[in-house]
C-alpha cells in the first residue's frame, strides 16, 4: 500500500480488507508464473508465507487446503477474506456472503466424502510434493464440515 492509502487504512477498516485481498491476488498471480509446474494449493501456499513468515512449512498447506479447490481467479479472493476475518473479525462482515457463495460447494465435497479425491485431481503437484496432506483432507472428510454460522467452518 502506499503512504495515503496506508494512512486512509488506519481510520477506514475497508481499505485496509481491500489492499489485503489486492495483495493476496497479486501475490498468487507472481507465484502462478515464477513456478508454473506448481498448483492452485502450491500457489496459495506460497502466497500465504511472507504475511507469516515463521510457520511451519505445514502450516501454509493446512491453512490453504479448501481455498485450492477454487478457480483460479477465486482461490486468492478467498484467501484474502479468510485473512481478513482472521487477523480483524469485523472487518470480514461485508464479505461474508461472497465467502459463503465461494466456499459452500467445497464444503458440500468435504461433507459428501467427495474432497480427496477431487483434490488430487486439481493439485497433483502437491499431492506429489506434501503427501501428508491427504491424511489431514481425510480427517476432514470423517469428520465432516460446517457450513453454517458466522462465516461456515473455514472462519
Amino acid at each position: 500500500m502506499g503512504f495515503f492509502k496506508n494512512l486512509r487504512a488506519i481510520f477506514d477498516p475497508s481499505v485496509r480488507a481491500e489492499a489485503l485481498i489486492d495483495t493476496q491476488i497479486n501475490s498468487f498471480r507472481r507465484y502462478m508464473n515464477a513456478y508454473p509446474d506448481r498448483d492452485k494449493h502450491a500457489w496459495l501456499a506460497t502466497t500465504l508465507k511472507p504475511r507469516y513468515p515463521n510457520w511451519d512449512e505445514r502450516l501454509y498447506y493446512t491453512e490453504t487446503w479448501q481455498f485450492s479447490m477454487l478457480s483460479i481467479k477465486d482461490a486468492p479472493v478467498a484467501l484474502g477474506i479468510y485473512l481478513i476475518h482472521k487477523e480483524g473479525p469485523t472487518s470480514a462482515i461485508p464479505y461474508s456472503q461472497k465467502f459463503m457463495d465461494m466456499m459452500g460447494p467445497i464444503w458440500e465435497l468435504v461433507n459428501k466424502k467427495n474432497f480427496v479425491s477431487a483434490w488430487k485431481r486439481e493439485n497433483p503437484w502437491t499431492f506429489k510434493n506434501q503427501a501428508w496432506l491427504v491424511n489431514v483432507l481425510k480427517q476432514a472428510e470423517e469428520v465432516g464440515l460446517k457450513t453454517m454460522g458466522e462465516m461456515g467452518s473455514m472462519i
